[in-house]
């Protein structure tokens, strides 16, 4: 939320229920066959292909939130290598200073 108010008023809802006992429920990444799985729904269209480099790089990246995902930039992909590569994610919701998440693509 953009609004210091409600950002604020957020804030302190979550200490309060941290201080009662009640934590977050973290998600489960997904798994590798998982990840095939939901390769294999991928077209070969434009479409498809969109969404599949999007799932391998969210995937090979860390398993990055579908933010950080959306909010991705091109000038942040640095090549390194004939098959490899390394993209600098600036801003994490768990890590807020620059994080480096490196991959490299299946041969």
């Amino acid at each position: 939320c953009e609004q210091p108010a409600i950002r604020t008023v957020l804030s302190r809802a979550a200490r309060a229920a941290v201080k009662r006992g009640v934590r977050p429920h973290k998600k489960t990444a997904i798994a590798l066959a998982e990840l095939e799985a939901m390769l294999a729904t991928c077209g070969d269209s434009l479409e498809g292909l969109r969404d599949r480099a999007l799932l391998c790089f969210g995937f090979a990246s860390g398993g990055r939130r579908r933010s950080e995902i959306a909010a991705a930039d091109l000038r942040d992909l640095r090549r390194i290598g004939p098959q490899g590569y390394i993209y600098r994610l600036e801003h994490s919701k768990t890590q807020q200073a620059g994080v480096t998440a490196s991959s490299t693509p299946d041969k």
